[in-house]
């Protein structure tokens, strides 16, 4: 009998238009198991499945119409029959877990999840749309739709009304809002599943070593203790007059194509390497002086200060010098732009000019004027080529200033030498670095140093080898504490403090590495600041552990101090000596008080940090004003 018939005029044409579209959902959902083969269905079933839906496409596909045979119901009714075996797919499906960056879990099997007995509140997508679509056992006058499906009125153990529906399985991951005061004081609006795991999202707000405000977290930047590194932008000008790329403090040598060239060639090499001087000789010549030095030399002759006796395409006479480019514009024909004052002669009947063929835009200055320009030193001895007084162009070609730009190069070399050529220490380098991996016994830290030092190629920077170097010297320090912590703390009254410790030294180990190519002074200061604190802080519990232990009696006076410096050891200020002097005089006390064997307290071990030398650019690199 046709269910259909049952119901009002309108609501049957409501019903029936729910019922072509849950066909359709149904249809779309078949293609897409049919593709990944994930129902649990045998091959023959699932082919007699998919041709009972087919035939009801193609008849909803013929009759337009909202008049549903009840032949069609019927064969959707078998359809559906074979449903609870067909739901229990293969599909992966999604888990709210995923986006709580608490724990890493894996998305799950949809039967898995239909079958378990914790069940996530994740449904599959095949069965949501079956419960949609009422078979025909209905009751006269039920609808299709479970849009009115009551809400489920259970109370969580969390304290917050359950959110799904009534016939559905619990909530499991409460995904209400609730407000959380953070340990550094912070409060917030936290998701209520993730309220024990969330950690503070306020900015900040510390200004680094560099000066720049950190754009860290509370929370990444331990309450202050250690800031996330700076990102901002470096662009300070390097010794190539190219502007830095990287972020703040990791000045490294420059990758952009070098732009040295000269009349014979140009350099194809990465700015930051070594160029292959010209061995070719000078072009620098004319009626009046001849140059006999390289190209890559600084030149032997003087200027030639007579004027160009060429004449010009407009044949009017050149207002450039002998031996020199030809200046395109004319005195005559470019009266205005020649006269235009900049440094003061330009107006002069009698001025010559000299072209600078490395701006863009042709530049002409006025010749005694730039020769005076050019002679000048620069009285704080910056190692830098000399720029076109209107562009800022660096100037590199040009014969008349050769010598100025051969000796400037040739300075530049010099500080590419003391950056990358020093072989003997980059080799001691890597090699204290592949000691350090043996030491660390980290396949997968290993691999990531490994890859770093094979990315460096020939531009291996010793600011990176050390940078390298002081991480790995912290996490051996880390992970020895770690080892420490489990051996040493372990009564189930401190099983809290030791959860909290390890978990933190994690998140310390993630923080110390993070890429870096330089390690600032307060990096590296901070860093030990915090392995003392954890340090300390284990040897605190490890005596009060021990106190327990042999059931000796704290008096009230020690006890206030034990109390005060573990509030300074679990507190946020960052653990310098100012600070840390109340927690060792605590520390000597009880040591004092204790017995003296078999107390199996480790002292801290010291770090060893290798010093970056030379590498942190604040400023222009300079030449020594006695030639050294």
């Amino acid at each position: 009998m046709d269910f259909f018939l049952q119901m009002k005029d309108e609501d049957r044409i409501h019903e029936q238009a729910t019922f072509r579209q849950s066909i359709v959902d149904m249809f779309s959902i078949m293609k897409e198991m049919d593709s990944f083969e994930k129902c649990r269905l045998s091959k023959t079933e699932f082919k007699g499945v998919k041709a009972i839906l087919t035939s009801v496409i193609e008849y909803l596909k013929e009759n337009t119409n909202d008049v549903i045979d009840d032949e069609v119901v019927d064969a959707f009714r078998e359809f559906t029959e074979k449903s609870d075996r067909l739901t229990k797919c293969e599909k992966r499906v999604h888990n709210d877990m995923q986006d709580s960056g608490v724990v890493d879990v894996p998305p799950k099997k949809c039967r898995d999840i239909q079958t378990s007995s914790n069940n996530d509140a994740v449904q599959c997508l095949l069965s949501s749309t079956m419960d949609k679509v009422d078979t025909g056992n209905s009751q006269q006058g039920s609808t299709l739709s479970d849009s009115t499906e009551p809400e489920c009125k259970h109370i969580l153990d969390c304290g917050h009304k359950c959110q799904a529906k009534c016939h559905m399985p619990h909530t499991e991951v409460c995904d209400i809002d609730v407000e959380k005061t953070f340990p550094c004081g912070h409060i917030g609006n936290v998701k209520c599943y993730k309220k024990d795991s969330a950690m503070c999202q306020e900015p900040c707000g510390g200004i680094l070593a560099c000066e720049h405000p950190c754009t860290g977290t509370c929370a990444e930047c331990f309450q202050g203790r250690l800031h996330k590194p700076c990102e901002y932008q470096c662009k300070r000008i390097l010794v190539c007059d190219h502007e830095c790329t990287n972020k703040c403090n990791l000045c490294l040598p420059c990758t952009r194509i070098c732009e040295n060239r000269c009349q014979h060639s140009k350099c194809i090499k990465r700015c930051g390497e070594l160029c292959v001087p010209c061995k070719e000789k000078c072009t620098w010549n004319c009626e009046h002086l001849q140059c006999g030095k390289l190209c890559s030399e600084p030149c032997d002759r003087a200027r030639c200060d007579q004027p160009c006796k060429k004449l010009l395409a407009c044949g009017h006479p050149c207002i450039g010098l002998c031996g020199e480019p030809c200046p395109t514009d004319c005195r005559v024909c470019n009266e205005q732009t020649v006269t235009e004052i900049f440094f003061g002669n330009e107006d002069e009947p009698d001025a010559m000019f000299v072209l600078l063929e490395d701006c863009r835009a042709k530049c002409i200055i006025e010749s005694n004027a730039m020769d005076n320009y050019m002679d000048q030193k620069n009285n704080d001895g910056k190692i830098k080529l000399k720029e076109c007084p209107k562009c800022k162009t660096p100037i590199r070609k040009s014969n008349r200033y050769r010598h100025i730009i051969n000796e400037t190069l040739l300075d530049i070399e010099k500080v590419k030498e003391k950056k990358l050529s020093d072989k003997g220490l980059v080799k001691e380098l890597e090699n204290k670095i592949l000691q350090a991996l043996l030491e660390v016994q980290d396949k997968t830290i290993a691999q990531s140093v490994e890859r770093k030092i094979r990315a460096m190629k020939e531009l291996k920077s010793e600011n990176t080898l050390v940078a390298l170097l002081n991480q790995l010297s912290l996490l051996k320090a880390i992970l020895k504490l770690a080892k420490e912590w489990k051996d040493q703390v372990q009564r189930e009254h401190l099983k809290d403090d030791l959860e909290t410790a390890l978990e933190f030294l994690q998140r310390f180990q993630y923080w110390v590495m993070q890429d870096r190519s330089f390690m600032t002074e307060e990096e590296l200061s901070d860093a030990k600041l915090e392995i003392s604190r954890s340090y300390d802080l284990k040897k605190l519990l490890s005596y009060k552990q021990q106190a327990t232990d042999i059931g000796q009696d704290i008096d009230s006076s020690l006890q206030a101090k034990i109390s005060e410096a573990e509030s300074v050891l679990k507190g946020s200020r960052k653990y310098e000596q100012q600070v840390r002097s109340t927690v060792e005089s605590c520390l000597k006390e009880l040591k004092d008080a204790l017995p003296q064997s078999g107390l199996g307290v480790s002292e801290e071990e010291k770090i060893m940090i290798v010093k970056a030398m030379n590498f942190k650019q604040k400023g222009h690199w300079c030449k020594c004003p006695n030639g050294k």
